[in-house]
């Protein structure tokens, strides 16, 4: 039983959630993966961010875009496109976050990924 608690704390696991854009008109200029080849003409690289603490995933993961937007900015990007979350072996077009104690809830992580783009 308690190598069983121990592996799930040590895994941790994953918890998906929408992210609400009318609550947070920033992020008007991120734009989540659709899964779909594209390129963009004023591609600025590839940007990273990401975020961690108590609360909802929804609050860590609106917070790790919120992140990338900055990052994104920083480089002299206006929007962040094929934004993608980490997920255990994969990357995904899904808003994730890692939980890392099941058993307590409250604290998530996740990380994030996009291209930043000059202009649209």
């Amino acid at each position: 039983m308690v190598s069983v608690v121990v592996a799930l704390a040590t895994v941790g696991c994953l918890t998906r959630t929408r992210i609400q854009y009318s609550e947070h008109p920033e992020l008007a200029a991120v734009r989540l993966a659709t899964g779909r080849l594209e390129s963009f003409p004023r591609n600025l690289g590839m940007v990273e961010a990401g975020a961690s603490g108590f609360g909802t995933c929804r609050t860590v993961a609106t917070q790790a875009l919120r992140n990338l937007l900055a990052e994104a900015r920083a480089h002299g990007g206006k929007t962040v496109e094929d934004v993608k979350f980490r997920a255990q072996w994969h990357w995904t077009g899904h808003a994730l976050c890692r939980r890392f104690f099941p058993l307590l809830p409250g604290v998530y992580s996740t990380h994030v990924q996009g291209v930043a783009v000059a202009s649209e």
